[in-house]
């Protein structure tokens, strides 16, 4: 009931007329249905584009996957025969996981490569890590050998 026009209430000269509070908490009732009306419809979006599967089927799926793809196009460029291929690699699996996780802006940092050396020494300094990253490296150019043939 709207008071204005009940007749309950008079303007005052010059002025609009003093609502009251019932008023106001009916107005903020109508505000609140109509809201839940608007945003509980459901909404189309005509300009959604979708990737074929074959497009969707090579990009990662997570980051993740992403961080796997990053070193390992990395890692397999590097000569495993090589005294540095250990160090090398684990440190490339660093760069890849920090910059996969942080972003670009980690690695542009002029502290990274101080940081970078000491994780990579950390982890190969730990035998049970070590073990780990050696067992990483091996499968990971064993799925590329059986991917090549």
């Amino acid at each position: 009931m709207d008071p204005i026009d009940a007749g309950k209430i008079q303007p005052k000269p010059g002025g609009i007329a003093p609502l009251s509070e019932e008023w106001f908490l009916q107005q903020k009732k109508k505000l609140k249905e109509a809201k839940m009306e608007q945003t509980s419809a459901p909404v189309e979006s005509r300009d959604v584009s979708s990737l074929s599967p074959e497009a969707a089927g090579q990009l990662p799926q997570d980051k993740y996957e992403s961080f796997l793809e990053t070193a390992k196009n990395h890692i397999l460029k590097m000569d495993k025969g090589s005294e540095s291929y250990l160090p090398e690699a684990t440190g490339q699996l660093v760069s890849s996981a920090l910059e996969q996780e942080f972003g670009q802006d980690v690695i542009e940092n002029p502290g990274f490569p101080q940081m970078k050396s000491t994780i990579t020494k950390k982890i190969l300094n730990d035998p049970k890590y070590k073990e780990i990253v050696e067992e990483f490296l091996e499968l990971l150019s064993l799925s590329e050998q059986s991917s090549n043939t």
